[in-house]
């Protein structure tokens, strides 16, 4: 028992010279590459995709259409430009690329690329964090700077607590075997608070119940979309109502009146 708390520091010290390590060798691996084209993989389709996605969420149209695009070759402009440690980033410059006539905050984006240029501490600790993702699914982390994007409520303050207390607790134990019967609740709340826990539960079914209702009112308007094209098909009354309703046909031999509106009194045409 008494070797056990030796036994943690060893552990603890050699995943800290380990962490180290491994920074030491990805900070080497930036400094050889920095200013040296990206040679990683780019999905060119998924960046156009979030592309599109955060313009309409913004409103905008702002944008070179897709033939102007391939007409110039901007992708390989875009491979040619391409410096970047993630696929966020991929998607920051292809989205400043893009926008037309000018992406937004453009003094601020030069000063920034100053900054970076000049002063490599800030540059690299950017590119060790951001050198992570490289994931598709970083395309679409934009959305982040919506102010809507997290939701936060009051009482996810208890999750920080839940932590510190199942750390302390952890770390406790073997010095303090009568602290072990406190890990049990705690980890019992983390069960059930937790991201996994009841109020995720909860979520997932409105999230469940709204997805059936959409479900249903699509289904009903494909129902009544295929008895329409069924009786277009098969009824020649239908088709001639139709016709009368868009085209203003008529049969030989009837009579179409128009009304125009007349003009209010006291008017003159011009």
């Amino acid at each position: 028992m008494v070797m056990v708390p030796f036994a943690l520091l060893a552990i603890l010290a050699g995943g800290i010279l380990t962490v180290r390590r491994l920074r030491a060798q990805a900070l080497a691996e930036l400094r050889v590459r920095w200013g040296q084209p990206a040679a990683g993989q780019r999905r060119m389709e998924a960046m156009a995709a979030s592309h599109e996605s955060r313009l309409t969420h913004q409103g905008s149209r702002a944008s070179l259409d897709a033939r102007t695009w391939a007409d110039l070759n901007l992708d390989a402009v875009f491979a040619t430009l391409d410096r970047t440690a993630s696929t966020l980033g991929q998607h920051a410059l292809y989205h400043r690329l893009r926008t037309a006539p000018l992406a937004d905050h453009l003094e601020e984006f030069d000063r920034l690329v100053t900054r970076f240029g000049v002063d490599a501490a800030p540059r690299e600790r950017a590119q060790l964090a951001l050198s992570r993702l490289r994931d598709p699914l970083g395309y679409d982390l934009w959305w982040l700077d919506r102010p809507d994007a997290v939701d936060m409520r009051s009482w996810y303050a208890i999750f920080p607590c839940l932590t510190v207390a199942t750390i302390l607790l952890v770390a406790a134990a073997p010095f303090a075997p009568s602290l072990l019967p406190a890990l049990i609740p705690v980890l019992l709340l983390n069960v059930l608070v937790g991201s996994q826990g009841l109020p995720a539960i909860m979520q997932a079914r409105h999230q469940q119940a709204d997805l059936a209702s959409d479900l249903a009112k699509v289904n009903a308007d494909n129902a009544r979309l295929r008895a329409e094209i069924e009786d277009l098909r098969t009824n020649d009354d239908a088709i001639k109502q139709l016709a009368r309703e868009l085209l203003k046909y008529a049969d030989p031999g009837e009579k179409v009146f128009v009304v125009h509106q007349s003009a209010p009194h006291g008017s003159r045409s011009r």
